[in-house]
């Protein structure tokens, strides 16, 4: 690829960028980058362009300093760099060039098994649930690997082993165990262990695994109105997240599905909201309340970036991608500081403006049933969790739960197996 090619990639990364409407800030930061680039390939003779020049040009910046460790300034030129190497690829630039943490990897014989379980479970279960199977089995397998053992050699001794060295660390045990559940199960399924009996594995797991470890966390309606009415309606973001929070208070949605609202999911004929909820697939629907269908156009029209977007909330900065899980909780932790709710001891994020109206429901004398039906549950079972925040009742037989000794589960195995 010839030099001037290399300025028709530059200029096209730049054309990329004022379509995308980044600020001219940002625009003159990637120029500056380029012109280090180029000046190094002059210096050193180089006519062409291509990965590797890329790639030489950053060693000569940071001398093989770990990423962690570089300025603001020189993470930046890694970002441009990579922004010119994708239109180099593909002839485009989508605007996303933040480095990843790999991804933790299921490696060699004991890594086998693992995989074909991730594989089994990307088949039947929400890409959301395999993400956090993928993340907490990593426990059992790093544990296995240690002990120089093989999933076939898993017996209830070695997991009881493996559970009280799971509760000295720092993590959230609770959902680690959860998710071995639910790999025990299948290798029972298919006689993969030592021991195959599942209602042996079930009793020990059960009794490690606590039920709701911490009660979800309640926000009362008066701090919900505090909330809504805190938000400054006046600014785009602002007009943004009121809509957005407007549907996690008034309706429960969860993050997932407020952020992957598009404009076909509103049917302003019928005066309705449907749509297939992320983690359950399971299909939705709400009549479109005044009040939400005004927060929602007045966002439309006097807040969102004029963007050929198929989503209705984008980031508020460019280059204007559909708003992030993340953006909305940073938002309503925001909106709920400035609102002066205290939040130290409670979760602040949607899920708990979730939580907060299935138990203001309850507590207004809504059936289960039908709050389960609001909330798009797949079971009412799952929706009497959320109630479990009623502390007038549950304060009326609050008792100690003693410890349980290691030799309480081991007693229990050997009794199964005489």
């Amino acid at each position: 690829m010839s030099n001037r090619s290399f300025i028709e990639l530059r200029a096209k990364v730049i054309e990329q960028l004022q379509l995308k409407h980044y600020a001219d800030l940002t625009i003159s930061a990637f120029k500056s980058s380029y012109r280090k680039l180029e000046w190094y390939m002059s210096e050193n003779g180089i006519e062409f362009y291509d990965e590797d020049v890329g790639k030489s040009f950053l060693r000569s910046r940071h001398n093989g300093k770990p990423y962690a460790l570089l300025s603001n300034f020189e993470k930046n030129i890694i970002r441009h760099i990579g922004a010119i190497n994708e239109v180099l690829h593909t002839g485009g630039f989508s605007g996303n060039h933040s480095p990843r943490i790999p991804k933790f990897e299921y490696n060699g014989d004991l890594g086998v098994q693992f995989n074909e379980f991730l594989c089994h479970e990307r088949k039947i279960k929400s890409p959301h649930t395999v993400t956090k199977l993928h993340l907490y089995l990593r426990e059992l397998y790093s544990f296995l690997r240690t002990k120089k053992k093989n999933v076939g050699e898993l017996d209830i001794p070695l997991a009881l082993t493996f559970l009280s060295e799971l509760k000295q660390k720092k993590c959230p045990w609770h959902h680690i165990i959860s998710c071995v559940r639910v790999f025990i199960l299948y290798s029972c399924e298919r006689n993969l262990l030592a021991d195959n009996s599942f209602v042996r594995w079930d009793k020990i797991l059960r009794l490690h695994r606590p039920k709701n470890p911490r009660l979800p966390s309640h926000y009362s309606k008066e701090e919900i109105e505090m909330l809504l009415n805190t938000i400054d309606r006046s600014t785009p973001k602002g007009k943004r997240d009121y809509a957005m929070i407007l549907l996690a208070a008034r309706y429960g949605l969860r993050a997932s599905d407020i952020t992957g609202i598009t404009f076909s999911n509103f049917e302003w004929e019928l005066n309705r909201l449907s749509l297939v909820q992320a983690k359950t697939g399971k299909p939705i629907s709400f009549p479109l309340s005044e009040e939400i269908g005004n927060g929602v156009i007045d966002y439309i029209k006097y807040g969102r970036p004029d963007i050929d977007s198929a989503y209705v909330f984008l980031e508020h900065q460019a280059p204007y991608r559909k708003t992030s899980i993340t953006s909305l909780g940073r938002s309503v932790s925001y909106w709920m500081l400035a609102a002066n709710i205290d939040i130290s001891k409670r979760k602040h994020g949607p899920h708990a403006l979730r939580h907060s109206l299935a138990t203001n429901l309850f507590e207004n004398g809504e059936m289960p049933s039908v709050i389960s039906e609001i909330l798009g549950h797949s079971n009412s079972e799952t929706t009497l969790n959320y109630l479990k925040i009623d502390l007038k009742h549950l304060r009326q037989c609050a008792l100690e739960v003693p410890l349980i000794p290691r030799i309480f589960y081991t007693e229990i195995y050997e009794r199964e197996n005489r």
